[in-house]
């Protein structure tokens, strides 16, 4: 089993957007495919907590915000120099929804038409306090983002061990013991009488596992953190306290 922390079809996280911005049209559709898959549901949940006064309008905003990283215009101006692409990201949704309310304001007052200055309602709007440059995820953005990387990880456990029951239930079992599965799983005698296992089998089993685990984790977190945050960060959203 291959535990090295990178699998050959990873890639880092600025190189992945260096391709969705500047890639042959091949390598931006790939490329952006894979960051919207990372990022879409996260940013959904920010546009709903942070903006509720676009109500039923959320998706529309957020899915607006997605064609922009379609077509390229978010990750062209993307920087490595100016930190995490996460928390570039969310800055540059945060000011597409700034954008929209403050369109979504302007027609409520004068017809459509956009007039400056905004008068204090729109000062105030917790949205205008942070410049790009300042701009850092909230406890539950980082929550949203961690359940993300967490699912991707765990699917793709998962879908390693697919196909024989047996690896499947202590899978789930392994999973279980890590608070990583809530639903029902099989215990470890009802999984050792089942599979006529020995206990040093059953615990080889779930060493393997936990191996498989860490390079999982680490592969997915490599493609959204610096190299030198990977370790931490892989320890909060795998729920640990120590290193891996």
């Amino acid at each position: 089993m291959n535990t090295s922390p990178r699998s050959d079809y990873a890639t880092t996280r600025w190189s992945l957007v260096n391709k969705a911005g500047h890639g042959t049209d091949e390598e931006r559709f790939a490329a952006i495919s894979k960051l919207c898959e990372i990022y879409q549901k996260p940013l959904l949940k920010f546009v709903e907590r942070r903006f509720p006064e676009f109500g039923d309008r959320a998706e529309d905003v957020h899915q607006d915000f997605l064609s922009n990283i379609a077509h390229g215009k978010i990750v062209q101006r993307a920087n490595p120099n100016l930190g995490k692409f996460r928390n570039y990201i969310l800055a540059a949704l945060r000011d597409h929804c700034v954008s929209e309310l403050r369109r979504m304001n302007a027609a409520k007052r004068g017809g459509g038409i956009l007039h400056e200055p905004l008068d204090a309602a729109d000062a105030d709007h917790p949205a205008f306090e942070l410049t790009s440059q300042e701009f850092t995820p909230d406890a539950q953005v980082q929550s949203d983002m961690d359940a993300v990387t967490r699912a991707r990880v765990i699917d793709r456990l998962r879908a390693a061990v697919g196909g024989d029951k047996k690896r499947e239930e202590i899978c789930l079992f392994f999973l279980a013991t890590r608070g990583l599965h809530n639903g029902t799983c099989p215990s470890r005698d009802e999984i050792l009488n089942r599979h006529c296992l020995s206990d040093s089998a059953f615990s080889n089993q779930l060493r393997r596992l936990g191996a498989r685990l860490e390079a999982t984790c680490r592969d997915e977190v490599a493609r959204l953190v610096p190299d030198s945050e990977v370790e931490d960060e892989m320890r909060r959203i795998l729920g640990i306290g120590e290193p891996l």
